[in-house]
């Protein structure tokens, strides 16, 4: 009994063995609409098809391959790739759009990167909501805990490491699937416009149904609404520029939707600013709609946070003589960003 106990622990052991030696690592295409590209026989790898950021990879080796990459254009040699495998067929993955992991998520809110896990790393960067990562190890440092992320940098064209706060990583499965499912609606495009637009809604739909995080659910709605719109009037798409006493929200075309001036009022961002007297923020201006110019009573709220402004209120139309034409009210919200990752 004995010996077949230690032969039975030998055979554990070196399985256990065997299976860690040939394992396969995991990664994941971190590129928006990542190529996979393939040897077609012509001297080096081509492109064969595109996978969504967050799409995991089986990895065949951590080492990667120096291999010829042929464009339409040109070719380029000597260009590092993973040799992958995706949907039971084999790829090459360039090795700076691909973070190797165990863990791909997102961030749940416009966040500070740091260089390391301390305060005094910072960057006057930012990862924004949404963004899909791969998560690493978590650090604890003078009482904050920071975790260790993959991300793709625009303007390095490639996969970048550093440091966040950890309770900006989501830990929802559920999240990534959503953020993934926006993703595709986002760039969806067909050529019958009633077809794009029942497709998009529908990827909506999907996302909404998932139990993600309420962070999460709140931006699902936020992109639904810049897209579709809201039964209210509200302006979504919009674009913020203060200029003097004066705010103009515009909308993405340039075309101004509502002039405030403030009157010489200070402008300070906070939790929500009140502007005019008695803690009312009433300001006057103008509406330029269809064509025409409105007078209006507005109400405005600005919100600062994470380096994001918002303007958010209401646009009640009246008459010159001061009369409130009855029922004719524009609800408004508007959000910039001021800083991107780098």
């Amino acid at each position: 009994m004995e010996k077949k106990m230690k032969k039975l622990l030998l055979y554990i052991a070196i399985s256990l063995f065997a299976a860690s030696a040939f394992a396969k690592t995991t990664g994941f295409m971190m590129r928006n609409n990542g190529p996979l590209r393939e040897d077609k026989g012509n001297g080096g790898v081509e492109w064969a098809t595109t996978v969504p950021q967050g799409t995991p990879l089986t990895i065949e080796s951590e080492e990667p391959v120096l291999l010829t990459l042929i464009t339409e254009k040109e070719k380029f040699d000597n260009i590092k790739f993973y040799k992958v495998t995706y949907e039971k067929k084999t790829y090459y993955a360039r090795e700076s759009e691909v973070a190797l992991g165990k863990t791909a998520t997102v961030i749940l809110s416009d966040t500070t990167l740091f260089t390391k896990p301390a305060i005094s790393s910072f960057l006057n960067a930012q990862i924004e909501q949404a963004s899909v990562v791969v998560a690493g190890e978590k650090t604890t440092y003078a009482q904050s805990e920071f975790t260790e992320i993959q991300y793709w940098s625009d303007s390095a064209s490639a996969v970048r490491k550093r440091y966040v706060f950890s309770s900006k990583v989501s830990e929802n499965k559920n999240d990534l699937e959503a953020v993934r499912t926006v993703d595709v609606a986002l760039a969806l495009k067909n050529k019958d416009a009633a077809k794009e637009k029942a497709m998009k809604e529908e990827l909506f739909k999907n996302a909404k149904k998932l139990n993600t995080s309420e962070a999460i659910t709140e931006y699902i709605q936020a992109e639904y609404d810049k897209m579709f719109g809201t039964d209210d009037g509200t302006f979504t798409k919009c674009v913020i520029d203060q200029t003097g006493d004066q705010i103009i929200l515009s909308d993405e075309s340039g075309k101004t939707v509502l002039s405030v001036w403030l009157y010489g009022k200070e402008i300070v961002f906070g939790e929500y600013q009140v502007l005019g007297s008695e803690g009312e923020p009433l300001l006057e201006g103008t509406l330029q709609k269809d064509g025409g110019t409105q007078n209006v009573k507005t109400t405005l709220f600005i919100n600062y946070s994470d380096r994001t402004i918002q303007v958010s209120g209401q646009a009640e139309l009246y008459e010159p003589n001061g009369t409130t034409k009855s029922g004719e009210v524009l609800n408004f919200a508007c959000k910039e960003t001021l800083a991107k990752a780098e």
